[in-house]
């Protein structure tokens, strides 16, 4: 059976009231964590990032809080 295509794109926002310097995602089929997204970039709080080719079918925003990482 064929899996269905999604968008893998989502965005990385920043509202922890801190600077963000690493962002880890990988595939569910993956059992170690993928590449640091944000390479040598980081994000300030307030900030987005447009993360594409990214292992995602369901969500479309990820938000770095001050309580953790939430999926939207």
């Amino acid at each position: 059976m064929a899996h269905a295509q999604c968008d893998t794109s989502f965005t990385l926002v920043n509202r922890c009231g801190a600077t963000v310097q690493e962002f880890y995602s990988g595939s569910s089929a993956q059992s170690a964590w993928g590449a640091d997204q944000l390479g040598t970039n980081v994000l300030v709080n307030g900030q987005g990032a447009d993360l594409m080719r990214v292992d995602i079918c369901v969500t479309s925003e990820i938000v770095a809080t001050r309580s953790g990482i939430e999926a939207r």
